[in-house]
């Protein structure tokens, strides 16, 4: 137990001791650490310098654009947007190129070399053309090698016609506050736009969609620019058209009405069980006083009977006026009875 007590007092007593030994030390040999790394930071500078001034062989990414399509078509496939070129030169050379920014683009004019042609509508050229011009732009690099060796070109025809415009409201049609809804329809100005683009792609394409819209909770008319979708390849007439959404508030109704028998033929009765049926429905405040009586007439076809073995006939409506909404009718179906 003594020897226990004994080593925790020993221990105690370096830690005491510890800051102090520290702060010797750090002032002994503090200005000899950082004279050893300034040494080592500038020994390796001047290694770096020399190494600079030796010839290497590397590889560097140089920027292409195409130009010049020939008129009425699309390059449809993607070439490279970069040359791999494989060179030889001092490092300072090579670096000095290999992350500038200032590059400029190597441009190929595309219909400068449609007469080297692959059936219709494909051309290549081969990039050894343009070493003599990427050699003057990198000046002192001698370039060994061009990767791709050929670069295609696929074209399809371009065409142009009509596209009508459709909303991209993510959360549509619970965009509206309590008791309001769409009043009438949902429109665009302009309602199309001219489109063109690869014939692939404008052949099947009916319609343009807007950026994703985010609406909630609204309780007034809405009117907003919104901005089209981009689809690769296809270009727009315009980028932008105008949302209208027009809003109203909204009732309930309700009421009963006699149901209507069709194609009946003149020899047979027809009695229905109930006779009548309730219409429930939503309407706008504006359109209110514009529903007449008669616009909304159930009715029950004879023709169904002979079609169904069902003891019921279902209640429809025919010819329902698009301002009225969420119609229900109760019951849905009927019972029958037939005299001759």
């Amino acid at each position: 137990m003594e020897t226990r007590r004994k080593y925790i007092r020993v221990l105690l007593n370096f830690l005491d001791q510890l800051p102090e030994k520290i702060a010797i030390f750090r002032k002994k040999y503090q200005q000899k650490i950082f004279l050893f790394l300034f040494f080592v930071v500038l020994s390796t500078i001047f290694w770096f310098i020399r190494s600079l001034s030796e010839v290497y062989e590397a590889e560097i990414l140089y920027p292409v654009k195409y130009g010049d399509i020939p008129e009425n078509k699309v390059l449809v496939n993607e070439p490279p947007d970069r040359l791999k070129l494989k060179v030889r030169a001092v490092g300072r050379a090579i670096l000095s190129h290999k992350y500038s920014f200032f590059l400029r683009p190597l441009r190929f004019n595309v219909s400068s070399y449609t007469i080297n042609t692959i059936g219709t509508d494909s051309c290549y050229v081969l990039t050894k053309i343009a070493r003599e011009a990427l050699s003057q732009e990198l000046g002192n690099l001698t370039i060994l090698d061009i990767s791709p060796d050929t670069l295609f070109f696929r074209f399809t025809e371009m065409v142009t016609k009509k596209a009508g415009i459709k909303h991209n409201i993510v959360n549509y049609p619970d965009i509206f506050a309590r008791q309001y809804m769409l009043n009438g329809k949902l429109s665009f100005i302009p309602d199309s736009i001219i489109v063109s683009g690869p014939y692939n792609i404008i052949d099947t394409l009916k319609n343009v969609y807007t950026e994703p819209l985010s609406l909630n909770n609204l309780n007034d008319s809405l009117e907003r620019s919104c901005v089209l979708k981009k689809i690769d390849q296809v270009t727009f007439s315009r980028k932008k058209v105008r949302l209208l959404i027009p809003i109203d508030k909204y009732t309930e109704q309700s009421y009963l009405a006699n149901i209507k028998h069709l194609n009946v033929p003149d020899s047979i009765i027809i009695k229905t069980f109930p006779s009548s049926v309730r219409i429930t429905y939503t309407i706008t405040l504006s359109y209110y006083n514009k529903l007449e009586p008669g616009m909304l007439e159930p009715y029950v076809d004879y023709n169904n009977i002979e079609s169904g073995m069902s003891s019921k006939l279902k209640v429809m409506l025919d010819n329902v006026p698009d301002f009225v909404h969420s119609i229900t009718l109760y019951p849905s179906s009927v019972e029958f009875l037939i005299e001759m």
